[in-house]
């Protein structure tokens, strides 16, 4: 039988190297996974609008125009929101950040 050791050792070192996670790359799944849920936490409410509208007492379009608003707020903030606070630590404007959406 013929033997590659060569071969299966290079195999894996790649395999090594391939699944190691740097901290560049959890960073970068951390805040996907953040954008996501804030992007759920958004548009996830459209699917219990009816019960929302029956509960406070209004129509299914006007209570659809609560998340239209907060949409648009958000939409419009997002590319504003990095030059005002540009000049200040990253690491603070999280915490208020995530200190206000929790508000």
């Amino acid at each position: 039988m013929l033997r590659f050791p060569d071969l299966c050792s290079t195999k894996k070192k790649y395999m090594k190297n391939k699944f190691k996670l740097n901290s560049s790359t959890l960073l970068v799944f951390i805040l996907t996974t953040g954008v996501f849920g804030i992007i759920n936490t958004e548009m996830g409410v459209i699917g219990i609008l009816p019960l929302i509208a029956e509960n406070f007492q209004v129509t299914v379009p006007e209570a659809g125009w609560t998340v239209s608003i907060f949409a648009l707020v958000v939409a419009i903030s997002a590319p504003i929101t990095p030059l005002l606070f540009s000049g200040i630590n990253r690491k603070k404007v999280m915490i208020l950040a995530l200190g206000l959406f929790t508000l």
